[in-house]
């Protein structure tokens, strides 16, 4: 009676894994497409609202949790970052039609920086380098809302597609000073992709968006010392307002366009892309009658090449990209104030940054039968840095070699998935290397669950991340 009750019991085990597997063929295609697809090298192309529908990756809904935590100092020209966690909830969906595909994504994050100093805000690196800070500094704490969504549709040999992104964040602090930040980030895009013939076809994507970020600093114990100061620039500040304006409110305006040129049989043959973005972001001063401190622009432009070729089992790529990102800043001078109005004076470009980076590498996607795939990415380029500021003098230039080699895997293991990537890579002065694995489960006939780990180092930061989700 036993035996006959283990051997009833294998062999319902066997008829629902061979059931399970059979349903959960398309999800795990979709989970590999998605993790290791060779497409990823190309993903900035592949990311308008029209060109995602070229994506090889399939229907798939993800729901999961993330903690992560970083150990170690982010240190950046005067404003450094010590210690941080967060907790993150995100569900993202992916759903394609006869001719076209509609993606979503909401997120929400909370995250816990130890001590922050240099700056008011986790905004920095977009505003720098007109920062407020204060001469205290202090923990800060953060929650950001993230909804990203976009359609797409398939009219002969016409597809165009319109997308939009939201992002609102509220930061603040319990101890002196304590700045309340909210921003709101708004970008829409329209993109379209039309077929020149059988075999390629010629996209476009045109951006636009709208950045506000407001502070409000205050104090409980207004006699503890601190200053509250506007930076102008490395290790300089505007001398004349410190320890006024308390409110200051950064607007931005951002636009851009990007041509590409795609393959439409199954990804095989030349992909080209060229872009440029330009941004303007101006800083007021609200309680000194919404004073125009500063303006700071942004250009940004970008070039790839990529040819992708198939044998046997093998895709190989090879690729060169490069990138260029020009900052400018100008500070307004302001004479004496007349009935609590300072007239301006003139406009004065002080501050400069420019940071490129060329590079070319070869790709491979290996998909043998049974033994799941594997993408290797191997990288060589050259990048410069230099940033300068008129008075005081400041001048920093920087010139690297860079290089990336990193590995993704991913292979069935009965019913399941499993996940893998490591790599390791140098950017400007910053070696940085990394390793992440991931199961994934089959629970019913059409939904899985994972779990996933991942270690990143940046020179002195040690970040490590969880995440357990479903797809489906």
């Amino acid at each position: 009676m036993r035996h006959l009750r283990l051997i009833f019991l294998a062999l319902t085990a066997i008829g629902t894994l061979a059931a399970t597997a059979t349903v959960t063929d398309s999800l795990r295609a979709s989970i590999t497409a998605d993790y290791c697809g060779l497409w990823q090298i190309n993903s900035d192309i592949y990311a308008g609202p029209a060109a995602t529908n070229l994506r090889p990756d399939g229907s798939m809904t993800t729901v999961l949790t993330q903690a992560d935590y970083t150990q170690g100092e982010t240190a950046w020209q005067g404003w450094r970052q010590r210690h941080a966690h967060s907790l993150a909830a995100c569900a993202t969906t992916r759903t394609r039609t006869r001719g076209g595909i509609a993606t979503a994504v909401a997120e929400y994050r909370n995250t816990a920086v130890s001590s922050l100093s240099g700056s008011e805000t986790l905004e920095a690196p977009l505003l720098y380098p007109y920062l407020t800070s204060d001469t205290a500094g202090g923990p800060l704490n953060a929650e950001t809302y993230r909804f990203v969504g976009s359609v797409s549709d398939t009219f002969g040999r016409l597809t165009a597609g319109i997308g939009g992104s939201y992002r609102a964040a509220l930061e603040y602090r319990q101890t002196d000073p304590r700045p309340r930040n909210i921003t709101g980030d708004l970008d829409i895009n329209l993109g379209a992709v039309y077929a020149l013939t059988p075999a390629v076809a010629a996209g476009l994507d045109l951006r636009a968006g709208r950045y506000r970020h407001s502070s409000q600093i205050s104090f409980v114990n207004p006699l503890g010392g601190t200053v509250i100061r506007h930076l102008t620039g490395p290790e300089t500040h505007y001398i004349r307002f410190a320890g006024n304006g308390l409110s200051s409110l950064y607007t931005g305006l951002n636009y851009g366009a990007s041509l590409s040129l795609l393959p439409l049989r199954d990804g095989l043959g030349w992909t080209a892309g060229v872009s440029g973005d330009y941004s303007t972001t101006t800083k007021q001063l609200v309680d000194l009658n919404r004073l125009p401190l500063s303006r700071m622009t942004v250009a940004r432009h970008s070039a790839s090449l990529t040819w992708t070729g198939r044998n046997a089992s093998w895709l190989l790529m090879p690729y060169a990209q490069w990138k260029h990102e020009r900052t400018r800043g100008c500070e307004n001078i302001f004479g004496d104030a007349t009935a609590g109005v300072y007239p301006l004076i003139s406009s004065i470009e002080m501050y400069g940054c420019s940071v490129s980076r060329t590079s070319v590498g070869l790709a491979s996607e290996w998909a043998p039968k049974q033994c799941g795939r594997i993408l290797v990415d191997c990288r060589l380029g050259q990048s410069s840095f230099h940033e300068m500021y008129r008075k005081p003098i400041y001048n920093v230039s920087l010139h690297s070699l860079e290089w990336l080699c990193n590995v993704k895997a991913a292979k069935s293991l009965g019913p399941g998935l499993v996940t893998a990537d490591i790599g390791c890579g140098k950017e400007l002065r910053y070696s940085h290397r990394h390793i992440a694995a991931g199961m994934h489960w089959p629970l019913s006939r059409t939904l899985m669950a994972y779990i996933s780990a991942k270690y990143h180092n940046l020179q002195n930061n040690n970040n490590f991340a969880a995440s357990i989700g479903l797809n489906f």
